[in-house]
C-alpha cells in the first residue's frame, strides 16, 4: 500500500511540476524586457509633450539608481560648491569629522542599547531603552534629512552606504 501511494505521490509531483514549468516558461516569453518597456513608452509620447518630459526624468531617476549605482564619490560631491544656501550648510555640516564621528558614536550606542534589550526580560531599564531608541531614532532622522539636502535623494539612494 504504501509503495502504491508514493507511485501516486510521484506522479503528481512529476505532472506539477511539469506544468509549472510550462506555465514559467510561457510567463517569461510572453514578459517583455525592462527596456522594450521604456521604449513602448517612450514610442507612445511625442517628442515635445509634458508626458515624455516626465517619462525622460523617470527614467534618468531609475537609471541613476540601478544602473549608476554607487559611481558617484560622495565625499568629493560634500565638498562641491552649490547655489542654494541651504545646500552648502547641509553639505558643509555632513562633511564635518565632528559630525560623522558623532553618528558614529550614536550608531555604537544605539547598538549597545538594543543588545539589552532582548525576550522575554530586558537587561537594562525599560523605559531607559525605550527613551534611548526614541532618541537615536529622532537623531538619524535627523541626519537622514540632512544628508538628502547634502547630496540629494537621488545620490543618497544609489550609494550603498549611505542607503544602508
Amino acid at each position: 500500500v504504501w509503495d502504491a501511494f508514493m507511485d501516486i505521490k510521484e506522479k503528481e509531483q512529476a505532472q506539477g511540476e511539469d506544468v509549472t514549468d510550462a506555465t514559467e516558461t510561457e510567463q517569461t516569453q510572453d514578459r517583455p524586457s525592462f527596456r522594450e518597456l521604456m521604449r513602448q513608452c517612450s514610442s507612445l509620447t511625442s517628442a515635445g509633450s509634458r508626458a515624455s518630459a516626465v517619462l525622460r526624468s523617470w527614467w534618468h531617476s531609475l537609471s541613476g539608481l540601478v544602473l549608476r549605482r554607487g559611481t558617484r564619490d560622495v565625499d568629493a560631491l560634500l565638498l562641491e560648491w552649490h547655489p542654494w544656501r541651504v545646500v552648502r550648510w547641509a553639505r558643509s555640516v555632513a562633511a564635518n569629522e565632528l559630525f560623522q564621528g558623532f553618528i558614529i558614536g550614536i550608531i555604537t550606542l544605539n547598538v549597545v542599547i538594543l543588545s539589552l534589550d532582548r525576550y522575554p526580560r530586558s537587561l537594562g531599564p525599560p523605559k531607559l531603552v525605550n527613551v534611548c531608541g526614541t532618541l537615536f531614532n529622532a537623531i538619524f532622522l535627523v541626519e537622514c534629512i540632512i544628508m538628502h539636502i547634502a547630496v540629494l535623494p537621488l545620490t543618497y539612494w544609489s550609494d550603498n552606504p549611505l542607503a544602508f
